[in-house]
């Protein structure tokens, strides 16, 4: 039992994270749970725009933080983060005037909300070395209460989610307002310049091919399909890539700081990757045919792009391991030419499924992306292992 509620206690950060990192597309999970689809497109648009210009920036810190006992790094990192935030969100109302035009009361408590990650990651990163718990277990319930309350109301409008993510605004800002006057910005710019150039850098590159990567396709399906099947899609791809979020930038770097001696042999891989795809296929399979499982408002799009995602889940989450633990290893490892190819063959995918005469096409996106990122990385692996 102790040993159960050990492992709980050093999943929590991540977990907390996760949902703090990740609170726009769980509330498209939400919505769309509830049958609403109108607001999918727009909340799906807002985070990859912020996925876009924040994302990149974030230089794997988490990963660095959690099994580094430099405090020059840790200082450095937040005082990167300060120096940047304010000039970042002003260049995401720039964009938004020129290319979304979303309404701007609306889009300022989006960007807001989504960008509270910037500084809640190192806040929940130092916490979690030095074993503190309560501010951690206290944010996760809030979200968690936040995201209840919108799952259960009866109609998701726009005014109704404005109300409910007032709520978070109550919680962030004197969080934010806190971390920023409270942390020592005594700022060193040599000694940041050289932690950029050694730690960051080599990242950012990399981070921004995804971002832009996912913001590109979310351009393309919007301008492509009507609002109501983009947010179909898109809820697709949230819902089934949800496993692979809460790895990738929760519990992964936090698994891997644990259990960093542990070591995923190529063919247990493979072999558990077939059985359980053969196993989701003919699952998927039955519910189509016998209609089993069927959620309100929803159309087919929808489920093939849950259905392809979830089995494309099981490659990716193998290829960001792999991935985590490779740039774990090796900081200075530029992984800008493999995120290249990822990227590059996801967008054209993208680009010629719009010309297919067959519409589901489009949904098999997540699929084609994890297969690349898990072969790429996974050779990547394999080499740095021999």
């Amino acid at each position: 039992m102790s040993r159960i509620i050990n492992l709980i206690l050093n999943s929590c950060h991540g977990i907390s994270l996760t949902l703090v990192s990740f609170t726009l597309p769980i509330i498209v999970i939400t919505i769309g749970l509830n049958g609403s689809t109108e607001l999918i497109a727009e909340i799906s648009l807002i985070h990859s725009l912020i996925f876009l210009i924040y994302f990149p920036l974030s230089g794997n810190a988490r990963n660095y933080l959690l099994n580094s006992s430099d405090v020059t790094l840790n200082l450095a990192i937040t005082n990167f983060r300060i120096i940047l935030f304010l000039p970042l969100t002003l260049f995401c109302f720039l964009v938004n005037e020129i290319t979304l035009k979303i309404e701007l009361t609306k889009f300022a408590l989006f960007t807001l909300i989504g960008s509270f990650f910037w500084f809640y990651e190192i806040f929940i990163t130092n916490y979690e070395k030095k074993r503190k718990f309560i501010a951690c277990i206290f944010f996760l319930f809030a979200n968690i209460f936040i995201f209840t309350t919108i799952l259960l109301q009866r109609n998701n409008s726009s005014e109704d989610i404005i109300l409910s993510l007032t709520f978070y605004c109550i919680l962030y800002i004197p969080f934010i307002l806190y971390f920023f006057f409270t942390y020592n910005k005594k700022i060193d710019f040599q000694t940041l310049n050289l932690i950029f150039k050694k730690k960051i850098y080599h990242h950012i590159g990399g981070s921004l091919i995804i971002g832009l990567t996912s913001f590109l396709i979310k351009i393309l399906i919007v301008t492509v399909y009507q609002k109501e099947d983009a947010g179909n899609i898109f809820l697709g791809f949230t819902l089934g890539g949800t496993l692979v979020t809460f790895f990738s930038y929760g519990i992964g770097p936090s698994i891997l700081k644990y259990f960093k001696n542990k070591k995923i042999t190529s063919f247990k891989t493979h072999k558990t990757i077939f059985v359980l795809t053969l196993t989701l296929a003919l699952i998927f399979m039955l519910n189509e045919t016998f209609e089993i499982a069927r959620l309100k408002n929803l159309n087919y799009l929808f489920y093939y792009s849950f259905y392809f995602s979830i089995i494309g889940c099981l490659f990716m989450l193998i290829a960001q391991y792999y991935k985590l633990l490779i740039t774990q290893k090796d900081t200075k490892l530029n992984v800008i030419k493999h995120e290249l190819i990822i990227g590059f063959t996801t967008i054209t995918f993208v680009m010629l499924s719009s010309f297919s005469e067959y519409s589901f096409t489009i949904t098999l996106t997540y699929f084609i992306s994890a297969i690349t990122s898990y072969i790429i990385y996974n050779s990547v692996y394999q080499n740095i292992n021999k």
